[in-house]
């Protein structure tokens, strides 16, 4: 059985068609502009960055219609190159914390598909805020790695492909986030 995103670009690459492409743009658009967010810090310059991910993701699916690609991944590398360029161009780069925004869903609801009740939601939130604090401390090289793994679930093979790192590095760079979020929130 094929994946849906195989099937989405399979069905625009055969037609051809802007329609087609909307599928895709409307299944990752979130996702895009969340990564260029947590690049850019800035909600303009994120959507920005977003629109210009999927016009190059077009352009590039017009012209090379035949090759195989991952779709997430692909898109998740679109969007950090332009985050750079756009960075290299404000000489002002900062990644930003990995707290998402008030209208998408919380890591806990995310997590947990049940109803808390009030003092478990309490809870809950409490550990989450802790839990954010702890990686914005972390170094933004293991803030990137940390939010492309655990927020946009991308493998170790993709987050190196992404980044244009190697694998080892990935995995290195997750491995000293993990013991460094562990020694910051040894109390909880």
């Amino acid at each position: 059985m094929r994946d849906p995103d195989s099937i989405l670009l399979q069905e625009f690459l055969l037609s051809g068609e802007s329609a087609a492409f909307a599928a895709i743009v409307e299944k990752y658009h979130r996702p895009v502009y969340w990564l260029a967010y947590k690049f850019t810090h800035n909600s303009e310059d994120a959507q920005d960055v977003a629109q210009e991910t999927f016009v190059r993701a077009y352009e590039s699916l017009m012209k090379n219609s035949d090759r195989e690609i991952l779709l997430k991944p692909w898109l998740m590398t679109i969007c950090v190159n332009l985050c750079r360029n756009l960075a290299k161009k404000k000489k002002n780069f900062n990644f930003s914390d990995l707290e998402r925004e008030e209208e998408e869903d919380s890591f806990v609801e995310r997590v947990q598909g049940k109803e808390l009740n009030p003092r478990e939601k309490a809870a809950q939130h409490e550990v989450v805020e802790e839990v954010q604090t702890a990686v914005q401390k972390l170094p933004k090289k293991y803030q990137v790695v940390v939010q492309l793994r655990y927020i946009q679930d991308l493998s170790y093979e993709e987050i190196a492909e992404v980044l244009r790192i190697p694998l080892n590095t990935v995995k290195v760079h997750l491995n000293r986030a993990k013991k460094t979020l562990k020694s910051y929130l040894a109390p909880l």
